[in-house]
């Protein structure tokens, strides 16, 4: 369960985890994605540079507290395709 924090976010990261296809295998659990989180309900748009397969995304801010994560709704993503998320206010939930 995550803890939802009300005071405003410090330098927060918005990252990305999911299933990376490399040419040899495929290895799941790999950090997809580390960006600067724009805010609760912007669209967040991120081009994949392989294939691959997002799962899950975290909220982190500056202190190193997750401030919201769940898993993605999305299918594949193939090389120069757009992945993008909008993650809703923890306060909306």
């Amino acid at each position: 369960m995550v803890s939802h924090l009300t005071r405003a976010l410090q330098d927060p990261l918005l990252i990305i985890i999911g299933d990376l296809h490399s040419p040899l295998r495929l290895e799941p659990g790999f950090e997809l994605w580390r960006v600067p989180f724009r805010g609760w309900d912007e669209p967040h748009d991120l081009r994949a540079r392989a294939r691959c397969r997002p799962r899950r995304f975290v909220v982190v801010d500056g202190d190193g507290v997750v401030r919201d994560s769940g898993p993605t709704a999305t299918p594949e993503c193939g090389p120069g395709e757009i992945f993008t998320l909008c993650i809703a206010s923890p306060q909306a939930a």
